[in-house]
């Protein structure tokens, strides 16, 4: 079951890199903001269950509910979020029965720094922390780096599992994930991923270490269409076919994907949309299909609103509200565009070139009143006083 909502909670093959980037702010993969996203994940039917997804009045979401075929209801997954609308707590209940539940600690900008995983060990008993995750990030805050730690039950001591470390290329795509002992000595597998010169990945390479007991060799292939959309994904005998919604863009899609913790405990090859696609740099458009509808995925429309109640990811106002003048933080990559701050009728009232990651902006012609800040495709709402 862990696999399978895994599965299910990784955003559908998104065209952004396998890139960390520097931002000011984690980027919240749990909330269906607005302004980014026309549409978001409703419900999902696998094999086995047929999964809803809920959100709450700020985008966020709350639950998966899965339902077996006669209606009942099989399984859930719940979420719950801090002040400023990240996850730091997911539950996995059966019934009255918790059987799972894993909870995150973030620093100030939302990025985790720690993970624990707290398991059913008996059945009248609390269930039992037996997994624990400690993340490293470089300056630009890509990951780099985990150490994995495991409770042995027998000792009822915590014992080093394994190191983790994840590698870039020079665009920044993430290149190797290396899974290490704890000493760093040897290798247990490393699995590598090769990009053709768009930047869309179409090869992962899976190759044991010494380290590594009874795992095999193997590479997971990505054939795309002439609309770059991954139509055939997976190895011999194990071919995986898509189809997609061709209305609708995967960057404007919105769909929960896994946490860094998944990333770097399971590995790339099961932090996966489905069963083969890669998470991200894959399609452009938004999976209805695998196979011949084994999985079909629908969507509704994401309530609009001028005031989401969270802030985007890749962009922060201060200070607010604003008087003579506003700064604007940004990742480095959007440098030299254009903000646009506009009223509510939609006139454009100011437009400014980005120079910096941290632009201050003159906006002393402005009337006091309520305004929108545009940098691409991300809008803020600016009040100026």
């Amino acid at each position: 079951m862990k696999q399978i909502i895994i599965t299910l909670l990784t955003s559908f093959c998104v065209v952004t890199a396998w890139q960390l980037k520097a931002q000011e702010v984690a980027p919240n993969y749990y909330y269906a903001d607005p302004l980014r996203f026309k549409h978001r994940i409703e419900t999902i039917k696998d094999y086995t269950y047929v999964h809803k997804f809920e959100y709450d009045e700020n985008h966020l979401l709350i639950k998966i509910a899965s339902y077996q075929p006669s209606g009942s209801l099989a399984i859930e997954h719940r979420y719950s979020h801090n002040s400023a609308g990240y996850l730091i707590l997911h539950e996995e209940w059966v019934g009255a029965t918790l059987l799972q539940k894993d909870e995150y600690i973030r620093d100030e900008k939302g990025y985790i720094t720690h993970y624990s995983r707290y398991m059913l060990d008996e059945e009248s008993q609390p269930l039992v922390e037996d997994l624990r995750i400690e993340f490293f990030y470089n300056a630009e805050m890509k990951l780099i780096r985990a150490e994995i730690d495991a409770f042995n039950p027998q000792t009822h001591d915590w014992e080093d599992l394994r190191t983790t470390k994840l590698t870039y290329t020079e665009s920044g795509l993430l290149h190797e994930v290396i899974q290490l002992t704890p000493d760093g000595e040897a290798e247990f597998n490393r699995e590598v991923f090769s990009y053709n010169a768009q930047n869309k990945v179409i090869a992962l390479d899976f190759i044991p270490g010494m380290a590594s007991v009874g795992q095999e060799a193997f590479q997971l292939t990505y054939e795309y269409d002439t609309n770059g959309d991954i139509v055939k994904a997976g190895r011999e005998p194990f071919w995986f076919y898509y189809k997609y919604d061709k209305e609708k863009l995967a960057v404007e899609t919105f769909t929960p994907r896994p946490t860094i913790a998944d990333l770097v405990y399971l590995g790339p090859k099961n932090y996966v949309w489905f069963f083969a696609t890669p998470l991200d740099n894959g399609s452009k458009h938004a999976v209805l299909t695998e196979g011949d509808e084994d999985i079909t995925a629908w969507y509704q429309s994401v309530p609009t609103s001028i005031d989401p109640a969270l802030p985007s990811a890749h962009m922060r106002l201060y200070p607010l509200p604003a008087t003579d003048y506003v700064i604007v933080e940004i990742p480095s990559e959007w440098i030299g565009r254009t903000a646009t701050i506009t009223d509510l009728k939609g006139q454009v009232q100011l437009t400014h070139e980005v120079q910096s990651t941290r632009e201050r902006i003159d906006i002393r012609r402005l009337q006091a009143g309520t305004y929108l800040l545009q940098i691409g495709d991300t809008t803020k709402k600016l009040v100026v006083w």
